[in-house]
C-alpha cells in the first residue's frame, strides 16, 4: 500500500512540473509577437523619421519606438492583448488606431503602416481694416499669431517706385516698424492732409517668429470726396445752461446714420483731426447699434451737458445699402457761451483688406536676404 501511495505522489508531483513548464513556455510565447511597420506623410511618398510610435496595452505599462530614417519602427516582443497603437510628431497631426497583438484570431495583426497628415501652419500676414476720409485715413493693423512683426509705409501710388527692390529698401529704410506690444487699441494709427479723390498704396513686409522676412505686401486705399455722400446734417437750433435743442436731416443719398455726442471737450480736441473723430464714431457704430438713427427728420433736446464747457454732436452717414460711407459731420458748441463752433465734414468709406487677399500685388524676395536692409 505504502508503494502505491508513494507512486501516486511521483505521479502528481511529475504532472505538476510538466504543467508548471508548459504554463511557463506559453507565457514566454506570449512575449515573443514581434510587431512592425512604417509611417509617411499623407499625399506622399515622404518617409517620417523620429515619429514616436506607442503601444498601450489594456494593462499594464506601455511601450514606445521611434522610426527610423526610412519611416520604419520595430517592436520585438509584444504580449498577445489588444492595443492602442498611436503616431505622434511634431508638425504632424496625432493619430491612434485600436489593434489587437498575437491572439491566434483573424483580427489579430503583425504590423501597420500609418499615413500622418500635416498641420497647416496659419500663413504670416497683417490684415488692414480702414476708414478712407477726404483728407487722410484712419487704420489699424493686426497681425496672424506667427507674425512677430512688421514694417510699413504709405505711398502716393503715382510716386510708387517702379522696382521692387527700391520699394523694399525704402519702406525698410524710412517706414514704421510695429511690434505685436504696439497694437492694442481698436484704431491704432491715422494719417491726414492727403489729396481728395487719390490714390495711396500702403506697401507691408512682414516677418515671422523666427525673423524671417515674408513677401512684400501692398494694399491700394482711395481718399473720398464729399459729392453725393450719404449725409445726416446737425442743426442746433438754442443752446441754453445744460440744454441743446437741434435737429437732424439726411440728404438723399442718406439710409441712415449714426448719432453721439462727447460732454466737456478741451479747446485741443475741437482742432483734432477729422480723422480722429471719425475713426472713434465708427468705433461706436461697431458696437452700439442703438445711435443709430433711421428718421427723415430728427428733433431732440438734450439735456445734461455740462456747463460751462465745450461740446460735440457728431453724425455719420449710411448708404442706402447700409455701408459706412458717408459725411462726419461735427458740431461742437459752447454751454459758456452758446455759441455754435461749426466744423469741416469730411466723407468718410470704410473698409477691410487682408494682405493675404492681394493676389494681383504679392511679390517674391529674390534679390535681398531677409537682414540685409534691417
Amino acid at each position: 500500500m505504502m508503494k502505491y501511495i508513494q507512486l501516486f505522489f511521483i505521479a502528481s508531483f511529475t504532472f505538476f512540473l510538466l504543467t508548471g513548464c508548459s504554463k511557463e513556455k506559453e507565457k514566454e510565447r506570449e512575449t515573443t509577437n514581434s510587431f512592425s511597420g512604417t509611417v509617411r506623410e499623407a499625399g506622399s511618398a515622404i518617409a517620417l523619421s523620429d515619429v514616436k510610435v506607442e503601444l498601450s496595452p489594456s494593462s499594464g505599462r506601455k511601450i514606445s519606438e521611434l522610426t527610423d530614417d526610412k519611416g520604419k519602427y520595430l517592436f520585438e516582443a509584444v504580449k498577445s492583448d489588444k492595443y492602442s497603437l498611436s503616431f505622434t510628431k511634431t508638425g504632424y497631426e496625432n493619430f491612434t488606431v485600436e489593434i489587437t497583438v498575437g491572439d491566434g484570431k483573424g483580427e489579430s495583426i503583425s504590423s501597420y503602416d500609418a499615413v500622418l497628415k500635416k498641420i497647416k501652419e496659419e500663413p504670416v500676414s497683417v490684415t488692414l481694416d480702414y476708414l478712407a476720409l477726404s483728407d487722410g485715413f484712419f487704420y489699424n493693423f493686426s497681425m496672424s499669431s506667427n507674425t512677430k512683426e512688421f514694417y510699413w509705409h504709405c505711398f502716393e501710388t503715382s510716386e510708387l517706385p517702379q522696382k521692387e527692390d527700391d520699394i523694399i529698401t525704402k519702406v525698410l529704410a524710412e517706414g514704421m516698424l510695429v511690434t505685436k506690444n504696439q497694437i492694442v487699441e481698436k484704431w491704432s494709427f491715422w494719417s491726414q492732409n492727403f489729396a481728395e479723390n487719390t490714390n495711396y498704396t500702403f506697401c507691408i513686409i512682414p516677418y515671422d517668429t523666427q525673423e524671417k522676412r515674408e513677401e512684400l505686401y501692398k494694399i491700394q486705399l482711395t481718399t473720398k470726396s464729399s459729392d453725393d455722400a450719404p449725409e445726416a446734417k446737425i442743426n442746433i437750433r438754442e443752446i441754453y445752461d445744460e440744454t441743446v435743442i437741434y435737429d437732424i436731416t439726411r440728404n438723399s443719398y442718406c439710409g441712415k446714420y449714426i448719432e453721439c455726442g462727447w460732454f466737456d471737450i478741451t479747446e485741443e480736441s475741437v482742432y483734432l483731426s477729422d480723422v480722429y473723430w471719425a475713426g472713434i464714431t465708427y468705433f461706436t457704430v461697431k458696437d452700439n447699434n442703438d445711435y443709430i438713427q433711421n428718421q427723415d427728420l430728427f428733433e431732440n433736446e438734450w439735456s445734461d451737458w455740462p456747463e460751462n464747457s465745450l461740446n460735440m454732436i457728431v453724425t455719420l452717414g449710411y448708404d442706402k445699402s447700409g455701408n459706412v460711407s458717408g459725411v462726419i459731420n461735427k458740431e461742437v458748441f459752447s454751454t459758456a457761451t452758446n455759441e455754435v463752433l461749426s466744423l469741416k465734414s469730411s466723407t468718410a468709406n470704410s473698409n477691410k483688406s487682408s494682405c493675404a487677399s492681394v493676389n494681383n500685388n504679392r511679390y517674391k524676395m529674390r534679390h535681398l536676404s531677409p537682414k540685409s536692409s534691417r
